[in-house]
């Protein structure tokens, strides 16, 4: 048998995966856990989907990684049937060039599932849920593989706690997320609108740009899957996740699989455009090798005691659109804290001798250090902060450990000045940004995604910095060069439309 990893026509970092369940074993598995098709049509494709000619809707797509029902410990003769079925579609699909990797659900056997994997030429199996009930089940995975020379990569797909103590995942991959968009919020819910009136919106930019800080180059994927996805959902939770660098895990809705089987002209459409997305953020993979730029420094530990308080920080401050730069803890040094304007450093509670020395210095150099408690040195203040001079400096220490991400996030802002956040947008409330550069901080990127219903129209962008080209890529049309004002040290822009993303490259 050729191994499946010569098969593939890329390794697990250029995977464009796609959630592709189906066979029996699918069938069953939405029966045990209340999931079950409610239209026959639905329920009459499931069963059938493993058919070779559903390999032809990837042709002219981007997709080449296809995540497949493997193992879920039902009766062996129910897996067995679906491992056969599975094999010969995984051949078929080999010989596109497409990976295939198996989905395993609580309940499965690992050696069971990674000898049939290996038996399957399988390039992969993904953890799905929580696995709580075996939770060695990593380590007997790969020990089968090992034992039977197999390269098939495990990648997990469930709670980002199962990140934490293992370092040799080839995808860092989470089940969790939110579904990206505008939240409507009903009276009762009106104590979660933000202070300024502005829509609440749900992003996974935050997450994305942990896990990435955290994990280096490894790839980022996100498999949480949509709740009666409209089309333009598919092409907002695609972008969500691409502009900060990673990728959601494609999951396709019952009704437009069962269009599709059908050959039904709106799913295709539909179809068609989902691949356009997927398509765009391929064709300039090369933004994902950008650097984050901006004036504030957050140093993250995915290790403290306070990790969902260190999620909400980072969620709360990409919401008010304020560039930013992650320093993993791990990684902080000298270098680290060059050109910032301030740093973030609530997470480390409590600093380290080195790196109280370390951020100490940068205050004496005339930087601005928010702490936590453990910096604090003055009378408090009525804000709920202290703040001490140092040098040339500033360090604001917040009274309240862990500190709450509300305030901070609210307080950010001010003690920024509003000037020296690099890049603000105008007429935007329901726009989310990403700012970026390349090598040597040139060209600058900003990527912008849309959370309303609705097209961004009349958008202005003001950023500082003496460039003299702009040019604006969206999927839905061709490159456009923008007319550049400028005012002193900052120039100015008008982008007219923003469906639901679009990307403005800046050149000096």
């Amino acid at each position: 048998m050729i191994p499946a990893v010569m098969l593939a026509a890329a390794g697990p970092e250029d995977w464009v995966p796609v959630r592709w369940p189906g066979g029996p074993l699918e069938v069953l598995r939405r029966s045990q856990t209340s999931t079950a098709p409610v239209d026959a049509a639905v329920g009459q494709v499931l069963p059938n989907w493993y058919h070779p000619r559903t390999l032809t809707l990837l042709e002219n797509t981007p997709v080449n990684c296809l995540l497949v029902t493997w193992s879920t410990g039902a009766e062996r003769s129910v897996e067995s049937e679906q491992w056969k079925l599975v094999a010969a579609y995984a051949r078929a699909a080999h010989q596109k060039g497409i990976a295939v990797v198996g989905l395993l659900y609580p309940g499965a056997d690992p050696d069971l599932a990674a000898a049939s994997a290996v038996d399957a030429g399988l390039d992969g199996l993904a953890l799905e849920g929580e696995f709580r009930g075996n939770p060695t089940i990593v380590t007997e995975l790969r020990r089968a593989l090992c034992a039977r020379k197999s390269s098939a990569v495990v990648i997990p797909l469930g709670s980002q706690e199962w990140l934490r103590p293992d370092s040799a995942w080839p995808i860092l991959g989470t089940g969790e997320g939110v579904a990206p968009g505008i939240r409507v919020l009903s009276e009762s819910d009106a104590a979660a609108a933000t202070p300024t009136s502005e829509p609440w919106i749900d992003s996974n930019i935050w997450l994305i740009r942990s896990l990435r800080a955290w994990g280096g180059e490894r790839p980022v994927w996100l498999g949480y899957e949509l709740a009666n996805p409209a089309e333009a959902d598919y092409a907002r939770a695609i972008a969500d996740s691409a502009v900060a660098g990673g990728r959601w895990v494609v999951s396709l809705g019952d009704e437009l699989r069962a269009g599709l089987w059908h050959e039904g002209a709106e799913a295709l459409a539909i179809w068609s455009r989902i691949a356009v997305g997927l398509s765009f953020f391929e064709q300039h993979r090369e933004w994902r090798g950008f650097a984050p730029v901006g004036p504030l420094g957050i140093i993250q530990d995915l290790t403290g005691p306070h990790r969902v308080i260190s999620g909400e920080n980072l969620n709360l401050i990409t919401r008010r659109r304020i560039p930013y730069r992650l320093i993993d803890r791990a990684r902080l040094a000298r270098a680290a804290l060059e050109g910032l304007h301030a740093v973030v450093a609530t997470d480390l509670a409590p600093p380290t001798g080195v790196e109280r020395e370390l951020l100490s210095a940068y205050v004496e150099d005339g930087g601005l250090l928010v702490a936590g408690p453990s910096w604090k040195g003055a009378a408090p203040g009525s804000t709920g902060y202290i703040l001490r001079q140092l040098g040339r400096g500033t360090i604001l220490a917040y009274t309240q450990n862990p500190t709450d991400p509300e305030a901070l996030s609210k307080d950010l802002p001010d003690l920024l000045g509003k000037e020296n956040l690099l890049v603000r947008l105008f007429n935007v409330p329901s726009v989310l940004a990403q700012v970026s550069a390349g090598p040597r901080g040139a060209p600058l990127l900003l990527q912008l995604v849309n959370y309303a219903s609705g097209p961004a129209e009349s958008i202005t962008v003001r950023v500082a910095g003496a460039y003299r080209s702009a040019r604006l890529f969206r999927p839905e049309a061709p490159p456009l060069d923008l007319k550049i004002d400028k005012s002193g040290a900052k120039i100015e822009l008008t982008i007219d439309s923003v469906a639901v993303c679009a990307a403005l490259l800046l050149e000096e």
